[in-house]
């Protein structure tokens, strides 16, 4: 959301005179990380979870 607001606001002129330069790399590489921090986190909540019933997650008791 905040790239597409940066980008926004260069098409509107608004960071004419910063530094701020969002671009069509930066914006892709930002939405590659995102991809990759997600399926990074369903792969670790896959993993701690795989052969584990909902029941015995909430019964476990802080282990």
């Amino acid at each position: 959301l905040m790239m597409a607001g940066l980008f926004l606001l260069k098409l509107g002129g608004a960071l004419k005179y910063t530094v701020i330069s969002p671009g069509l790399w930066q914006m892709a590489g930002c939405l590659l990380l995102c991809l990759l921090f997600t399926l990074f986190g369903i792969g670790v909540v896959r993993r701690e979870t795989h052969g584990v019933s909902a029941k015995e997650i909430l019964t476990r008791g802080g282990e």
